[in-house]
């Protein structure tokens, strides 16, 4: 499948690396470029997809990190916010089978 990642913390650089060694082709899209230094971080892994830095709610930015070409979205960024717009965003494009958030404070 190909995928795209809404965020690189630690839980979307774990996830793009355990998704890239089963097989599946990974992208990702983060706010922040030195979060992208995380996939760098594993001894053992090395990140062979593409990565852009910019806004993952920007309909261009997600056209540029391949939303038209996915076949899942998984909105996993720190920003629960953004990661229920970004999957909302996602849900609207015809070739996405797919699309997850992760909410991280329900609790608010």
């Amino acid at each position: 499948m190909n995928i795209l990642v809404i965020g690189c913390d630690q839980v979307g650089a774990s996830l793009v690396r355990d998704l890239e060694r089963i097989g599946h082709d990974i992208s990702i899209i983060e706010k922040d470029s030195e979060q992208l230094k995380r996939l760098d971080a594993f001894d053992d892994y090395t990140f062979s997809g593409n990565a852009l830095v910019g806004d993952p709610t920007d309909p261009d930015v997600l056209r540029q990190g391949g939303i038209e070409n996915c076949d899942a979205v998984a909105a996993v960024s720190e920003d629960d916010s953004l990661n229920l717009m970004a999957a909302q965003i996602a849900k609207s494009c015809p070739t996405v089978l797919t699309e997850q958030a992760v909410f991280r404070s329900l609790a608010k």
